[in-house]
């Protein structure tokens, strides 16, 4: 049978596309006020675009002071220089104790203040860390569920927030929000992307979840296993290697 050919002659073609434009061009010249908005429509998206921006980055410089100014000041009344990576405990347990608890509620509470920022995140982290040294177990989980909740989307410090949350979840014996937490985590962009998928895999062995395992292992070998623990790695390949024959 012969094919058709529905296609339009070169010359019909362009003599529709010629009218095409044509009929825009009046339609445009009679309706200048429709196009005038239009066009104040897009500028004005673009500009509250650019100003959102712009906004957001000062709300973040605001932040990130704010909590770097709360952080120098808890290194002071510990004894230590500023930007110091070591605090030296002091001599008075009690006084170390009662600072760490301090500057933990300062941290939260700067974060509170500047609520969806990358530093909020880093501060209630670090408070975690103050809260967690002073044994006060439940503090330093709800200040780490706050930072993986409260986080930026997207963001690299919502991938550190949501695995140390995940964390925080497999020591509270809650394998499956951990999980969870880990996988969140591993959907972000991030050094530990492959890492956090590989722990996501591990939660989901030991829950039993054999082909979600593997299938989370997978994906981060794709990205690169080579900061995933050894041990870690050896059992998703055992795991693989138990598979039962297809017939």
């Amino acid at each position: 049978m012969a094919r058709r050919n529905h296609s339009l002659p070169e010359t019909e073609l362009v003599e529709n596309i010629d009218s095409v434009f044509e009929r825009a061009a009046a339609w445009v010249a009679g309706n200048p006020q429709i196009v005038l908005i239009g066009l104040g429509a897009l500028i004005a998206i673009a500009a509250a675009a650019g100003v959102a921006t712009t906004l957001r980055g000062r709300s973040e410089q605001a932040a990130q002071a704010a909590v770097a100014t709360v952080h120098d000041a808890y290194l002071t009344a510990m004894g230590a220089s500023p930007g110091a990576s070591d605090v030296p405990e002091p001599a008075n347990p009690e006084l170390g104790k009662r600072t760490r608890a301090e500057f933990a509620a300062k941290l939260l509470d700067a974060a509170k203040q500047h609520e969806g920022s990358v530093a909020a995140v880093s501060a209630r982290l670090e408070a975690a860390e103050f809260l967690e040294q002073n044994g006060d177990a439940e503090g330093a989980f709800a200040a780490r569920e706050l930072a993986a909740q409260q986080a930026p989307p997207g963001a690299g410090a919502s991938a550190v927030a949501l695995a140390r949350y995940a964390v925080a979840l497999e020591v509270k014996g809650d394998l499956a929000g951990a999980a969870k937490a880990f996988e969140s985590a591993g959907e972000i962009e991030s050094p530990a992307q492959a890492l956090a998928l590989a722990d996501a895999a591990r939660c989901q062995a030991q829950l039993g979840n054999r082909d979600r395992a593997l299938e989370l292992y997978a994906r981060a070998e794709k990205l690169g296993v080579d900061e995933v623990p050894v041990h870690v790695k050896q059992r998703l390949i055992e795991l693989r290697g138990s598979a039962p024959s297809k017939p």
